[in-house]
This record gives C-alpha cells, sequence and structure tokens, in this order.
C-alpha cells in the first residue's frame, strides 16, 4: 500500500476514513493476491514441466535395459 494514514490517538478516525482505509486495504490485497496466485501457476507449471521430462528420462532408462 502506498497510501499513508495518520490517525490520532485522541480522535477517532470518521467513518469515510474508514471506509477509504478499507477499501484500499481490499484493493491492496486483491492485487497482492492475484500476484501471488500467478507465480504460483508459473511455478507449478515449471514443476510440472520438470517432473515430465524426469519421468520420460526414467522411462527412457528402463526401456533401454
Amino acid at each position: 500500500m502506498t497510501k499513508h494514514y495518520s490517525f490520532s490517538s485522541d480522535k477517532e478516525p470518521t467513518e469515510k476514513q474508514l471506509e477509504q482505509l478499507m477499501l484500499d486495504v481490499l484493493q491492496d490485497v486483491k492485487e497482492r493476491a492475484a500476484k501471488a496466485e500467478e507465480k504460483f501457476k508459473t511455478l507449478h507449471a515449471q514443476k510440472v514441466q520438470q517432473t515430465l521430462e524426469q519421468w520420460k528420462l526414467k522411462m527412457g532408462q528402463n526401456g533401454s535395459k
């Protein structure tokens, strides 16, 4: 989150301030979740590819004996 909020301890934030804060947090969470999901999908695809390659090598070695 790039926005900074300053609330004083002696004064409660207004409903509008709290609403804006929650909207900003929600947006930040959604962005982070989307990035994390994309990273997971990329890593998962790489791992699947590695596993398939290892399996093909192993099957090739077993077939040549």
